[in-house]
């Protein structure tokens, strides 16, 4: 087990909230969504703040001791070493033009680091289900994935990135760090957690994130990808030189990530 707290029922039925979630979100898109625009200028609509309600509801019930951070929620200063990171739609903007590159988003967070992840993409390639069970396996659309060896070999270096990552970047952050794949290599951008999922198919090789990301967007993620034997580690960018340091863990200032790759 992962945890004393997340026994299999448990499991089950955070599962079922965040595909609840993702209902309401996946019947609501296209429909009389109202945007907002929050104290930071990003966007968050009437059904964010819907499914954020009803997930920080539900998983009060089932752990009425642990808080709950949520974008939309209030709570942003905490004290505990244990608490949920929840995102209710990660990729607002992708949900608002009505496009399919959005998740529900659950983490539990001990001790700083991610330790169990939801993610579930209701409408992105016909539907993603990623999760971590009662074992400590990770599970796609209930297929168990084989856990990975970091530092193989790759024929040809597959990077997924933000949409709003300038190449030029990811070239001379390639040149630095995988000199060897300089003039081999290809970029695939997306939304939100869809980068998750496509490490998680073997789709990709690494995911490099050099704009800025809030707990929440990657706490399940990071979760899920450890359990697979990846590795999460900051970057710092010091003029050009893009340095590689130590893990990224959680319960940080303003819960704002600073950059990373998922290798």
């Amino acid at each position: 087990m992962i945890d004393n707290i997340l026994s299999k029922e448990t499991i089950s039925r955070l599962l079922l909230i965040a595909k609840k979630a993702g209902e309401i979100a996946a019947e609501s898109q296209g429909g009389n969504i109202i945007v907002f625009k929050k104290i930071d200028n990003s966007e968050v609509t009437n059904i964010d703040i819907e499914i954020s309600k009803y997930i920080s509801k539900e998983i009060s019930i089932i752990t009425p001791n642990i808080k709950i951070v949520c974008e939309e929620n209030d709570v942003r200063n905490i004290d505990e070493d244990i608490f949920w990171l929840v995102d209710p739609i990660d990729g607002t903007s992708s949900f608002i033009n009505n496009e399919d590159e959005f998740s529900i988003n659950i983490a539990l967070v001990k001790n700083k680091k991610a330790i169990f992840g939801i993610i579930y993409a209701p409408k992105f390639d016909g539907g993603k289900l990623a999760y971590i069970d009662h074992e400590n396996n990770v599970i796609l659309n209930e297929r168990t994935i084989s856990k990975s060896l970091s530092n193989k070999f790759y024929e040809r270096l597959r990077i997924t990135t933000s949409k709003r990552t300038n190449d030029q970047e990811i070239k001379d952050f390639v040149k630095q760090h995988y000199g060897n794949y300089l003039n081999n290599f290809s970029i695939y951008k997306y939304s939100a957690s869809i980068k998750f999922l496509l490490l998680l198919e073997n789709k990709v090789d690494i995911f490099i994130a050099l704009r800025q990301t809030m707990e929440w967007d990657t706490a399940p993620g990071q979760a899920l990808i450890e359990a697979l034997n990846k590795n999460c580690n900051i970057i710092f960018k010091e003029n050009k030189n893009f340095i590689i340091k130590e893990a990224m863990l959680y319960k940080k200032n303003n819960f704002l990530n600073n950059y990373f790759i998922i290798k």
